[in-house]
């Protein structure tokens, strides 16, 4: 079994460019559109400016420690989806015997 430590220091890796490079070319225009936007949209492009700073960092640097502090459990989340699946088509098979009138 593979430490949750391991996939989230992975899944960072993978995905820290993508993250960067969208944060960067979203900036870009928050940017230009608070510098030649006019009056009326300074507010809105500041806030939009604070909240993509914002979610840039959380999603690099909060959310995977929330993680390994609320000591997320693999095993536990994948039987979790797995009862989900089982209660979803345990669900699907009786509509489809009532719909047959086999109830």
């Amino acid at each position: 079994s593979v430490k949750l430590n391991e996939v989230i220091d992975e899944s960072i890796s993978r995905t820290l460019s993508r993250t960067v490079l969208t944060s960067l070319t979203t900036l870009i225009v928050i940017v230009i559109l608070f510098v030649w936007g006019g009056e009326m949209i300074h507010g809105f492009s500041f806030v939009m400016l604070v909240g993509v700073i914002a979610g840039t960092f959380s999603s690099i640097f909060v959310a995977a420690p929330m993680l390994i502090l609320f000591k997320f459990n693999v095993e536990k989340y994948r039987a979790f989806l797995a009862e989900k699946q089982r209660r979803i088509k345990e669900k699907e098979k009786n509509r489809a015997m009532y719909e047959k009138g086999t109830v």
